[in-house]
């Protein structure tokens, strides 16, 4: 079982996440499905936590929306400041940070090493 995600409830940010707290609670898989990539639809999951990625579908629509939510999740906080140890820092001398500086770059990278396993172009055309 794999429950919908419908984008018109995305409208009502309050009604959204009443959904996305039921979801997160009951479901057994980390996947979810969505018809549309409309870009509000992809933000508003996002910002729930929801990792959007696509899958390809027979039918004239060709893919589906496939959001991911982790049962466990990895985030890096900024807001108190990044406390890096010295032998993490040692090992770590060519690794670089950065945000919101090479989207298709990133893309490609994923791209490359992954293929179009979950990022197909309408998925990327929304991002």
């Amino acid at each position: 079982y794999m429950p919908y995600l419908s984008s018109v409830a995305a409208g009502d940010r309050a009604k959204f996440r009443e959904t996305v707290d039921y979801v997160a609670k009951t479901l057994e898989d980390e996947f979810c499905w969505a018809a549309g990539f409309h870009i509000d639809f992809i933000a508003a999951l996002m910002y729930e936590g929801f990792l959007p990625m696509a899958n390809r579908v027979a039918g004239p629509h060709k893919y589906c929306l496939l959001p991911k939510l982790h049962h466990k999740r990895c985030l890096i906080t900024l807001n108190g400041g990044l406390k890096i140890r010295k032998k993490t820092r040692a090992k770590s001398r060519t690794v670089k940070i950065s945000v919101d500086q090479n989207f298709d770059g990133v893309v490609a990278g994923c791209i490359r090493q992954h293929g179009h396993s979950w990022l197909y172009p309408p998925l990327i055309k929304a991002l």
